[in-house]
């Protein structure tokens, strides 16, 4: 099946060519988050995105527990990025939709700062 297609993806290279994106593109290196694709549906150039982050144990606490306020995908330049990102990775323009399909994971031990 060509990528054109209509298609649902298993987790495969391309669920780690996302992960990968997001992870550089949201700086998520070091922090304690990491970023897993759960299933990845390719419509034309749209690569519908479910996935978890995971909030690891660390030594400080994060300021929250909001997927956006660490991710940033809602905010355009980010978006962008993530979509050059991966539509490089892929060979093609894409455009990687996650609306609101981020789950969150709060690992055993996790802190958040009181506010």
């Amino acid at each position: 099946m060509g990528k054109s297609q209509s298609s649902e993806t298993p987790l495969t290279d391309l669920a780690r060519m996302i992960e990968r994106a997001v992870t550089d593109v949201c700086a998520l290196h070091g922090t304690g988050l990491q970023f897993r694709v759960d299933r990845v549906v390719v419509t034309g150039q749209t690569l519908d995105v479910w996935a978890t982050l995971h909030f690891m144990p660390r030594t400080t606490p994060y300021c929250c527990g909001e997927p956006g306020c660490h991710l940033g995908h809602v905010f355009p330049e980010r978006q962008l990025a993530i979509d050059d990102r991966v539509g490089q990775l892929y060979g093609q323009r894409v455009h990687v939709d996650f609306a609101d399909r981020v789950e969150v994971r709060y690992h055993e031990d996790v802190r958040f700062k009181r506010h």
